[in-house]
């Protein structure tokens, strides 16, 4: 039988004694209601006459209004005979009021009469309350009768029908839930014939299916482990894959040919515990275990068949989302090293070559800003003013070309890592003094007025390399003076924040684009629409001076309102 047939059976059985005993206990209560009536209405009524009569009977002497209330009485009475004999006794009590005038004797048989008729209804009474009593106990029996019968049918059908429906809910739930765990040898077996029995079928054939299905994929998925595995060995790169508990779980050849630990050793082992004894797999594995304000360097060199060697590190974080997830849950870590040896050695060469071509080009820039000064002294003779013009002209040309030439020096120095610091402290006021007259020509030019300003302390000292330091703010005033508009302000504002200096130029110009902040300090880059002067190399190589000497450099602009660039220098202890 099908489950919604039961649930219609069992539900209209239920809806059926409700009925039933709804019709009972309607018909036993009308039945009572009649009962009830007719013991009040007929006989009390009876009984209420007599009494009336014997009343007008006792009035001594009897009036014309006594008879006229007893003849009234009696018609009542004949009106109201319900009980058997009692016509007859009526009969006589007319008979007997008949001669009531005349008889003296008439008016002790009325009184007579009339308490055999009380007698009779009083009886009556007794007997049909004696019969609504069994009436009632009757209807008592039935409807608890009823009433039990329907209360043991639900109560069965509270303790079965929840647990009939929502069981093999819950089992199709369970098996549905081993069947996403991929446990596809799951059944179900009801032993009932409902729709549930069915839909076990139909789940019983998908579980087989899928089993099958698996069966025949795990050897595809070996085979493609097994091509997997061959292509990641063939690499060339070295590749180490580590699961959720970074656990070692793939190393292909080129690893174990540069760590020198082999398969046998790594594999299924807790990274950490083979990285004890490991400097190259310690350094590989750094940035899993490192905090968030640490850094860990991205390019290795490592000494492979005696050669020096360069490796790129990238750590790619593996994410899968499981079946019926929405969300990628991280799986692993796989860690290669690219080799840039060769592109290194290209940027050594590359940065040799700069350097080479730089310095020999400095003494012939020399050489001509020398030569230009001699042709514009007077004692070498007048020039005409195109002349003139051509000279002045060569002037700029040889500056700017010496000015490219000394940072290129500088940024040779800064990817060789080279860098020579003569660190010593360094009065702030003193170096912004001469930094100020320096610059003092070209501020006028446009009559902009360069100020100092010290928040707090004024005789600051800082721990740095006064030359780079010098150099980097002289970059940073020529530029806010070059993009201020005249007749504005170019300010030098100095703060102590705890063991850091504060330096802050902070110009009136039209600012940076906030697209553009964060390659401002980059190589080679220039704001597009801006002068084609220089080489885009000034404030890269001011962050890595400030960098090497344990300082930084950042920039805050909102367009159109001007730039603020900030040096956070070491306090001179």
């Amino acid at each position: 039988m099908r489950l919604r047939s039961k649930l219609y059976i069992a539900i209209g059985f239920l809806f059926s004694l409700v009925v039933a005993l709804g019709a009972l206990s309607i018909y036993f209560l009308n039945r009572s209601n009649q009962d009830s009536r007719s013991v009040l209405q007929a006989n009390l009524n009876s009984i209420r006459y007599m009494s009336d009569l014997f009343d007008e009977l006792n009035q001594v002497p009897l009036s014309d209004s006594n008879h006229h209330k007893i003849e009234k009485l009696i018609s009542s009475q004949e009106k109201n005979i319900t009980e058997e004999g009692e016509k007859e006794l009526t009969t006589l009590l007319r008979k007997n009021f008949s001669g009531l005038k005349t008889d003296s004797g008439s008016k002790i048989r009325m009184e007579e009469v009339a308490n055999d008729i009380l007698q009779l209804n009083s009886e009556a009474i007794q007997r049909k309350t004696n019969a609504m009593e069994r009436s009632t106990e009757n209807a008592l029996i039935w409807l608890s009768f009823i009433g039990g019968i329907s209360f043991l049918l639900s109560f069965t059908l509270f303790l079965n029908l929840p647990g009939a429906i929502a069981n093999p809910i819950e089992e199709m739930i369970e098996s549905v839930r081993a069947i996403a765990s991929q446990d596809y040898s799951k059944r179900l077996h009801f032993k009932e014939h409902h729709e549930y029995s069915i839909l076990a079928q139909s789940f019983n054939t998908m579980a087989e299916e899928l089993e099958k299905f698996q069966a025949s994929n795990i050897q595809k998925l070996l085979v493609e482990k097994s091509r997997i595995d061959a292509l990641i060995n063939n690499l060339q790169d070295p590749v180490l894959v580590l699961d959720q508990q970074n656990n070692v779980v793939f190393y292909n050849d080129a690893a174990e040919k540069i760590t020198a630990v082999s398969r046998d050793q790594i594999l299924g082992k807790y990274i950490q515990d083979v990285a004890v004894n490991n400097d190259l797999i310690r350094a590989m594995i750094k940035e899993l275990f490192l905090t968030k304000t640490e850094e860990a360097a991205s390019t290795l060199k490592i000494a492979v068949e005696g050669k020096e060697r360069f490796y790129q590190k990238q750590l790619i974080p593996i994410k899968v989302a499981r079946t019926g997830g929405e969300t990628a849950e991280p799986m692993g870590t796989l860690i290669l090293l690219q080799n840039i040896t060769t592109y290194k050695e290209l940027d050594v060469a590359k940065t040799n070559f700069i350097a080479t071509v730089s310095h020999e080009l400095k003494t012939p820039i020399a050489s001509i800003q020398l030569s230009t000064q001699l042709l514009d002294n007077k004692r070498m003779g007048n020039l005409s003013d195109e002349q003139s013009q051509l000279v002045n002209s060569i002037k700029e040309d040889a500056a700017r070309l010496l000015k490219i030439t000394s940072e290129l020096l500088n940024m040779t120095q800064v990817e060789t890592g080279v860098i020579q610091l003569k660190a010593s402290g360094v009065v702030v006021n003193d170096m912004l003094f001469d930094l100020i007259e320096r610059n003092k020509l070209m501020a006028e030019s446009k009559q902009i007025r360069v100020v100092r300003e010290f928040v707090g302390e004024t005789d600051l000292k800082i721990w740095a390399d006064e030359e780079k330091t010098s150099w980097v703010l002289n970059n940073l005033l020529t530029n806010a003076i070059k993009y201020s508009p005249e007749k504005s302000e170019v300010k030098i504002k100095v703060e102590k924040k705890e063991k850091q200096v504060w330096i802050s130029v902070v110009d009136q110009g039209k600012g940076i684009q906030p697209q553009y902040l964060d390659k401002i300090f980059d190589r080679y880059f220039r704001i597009p629409g801006s002068e084609k002067e220089g080489t885009g190399l000034g404030l890269s190589i001011c962050r890595e001076f400030m960098e090497a000497q344990g300082g930084s450099i950042s920039v805050k602009s909102e367009y159109g309102t001007g730039a603020e660039f900030v040096l956070k220098c070491q306090v001179a202890v």
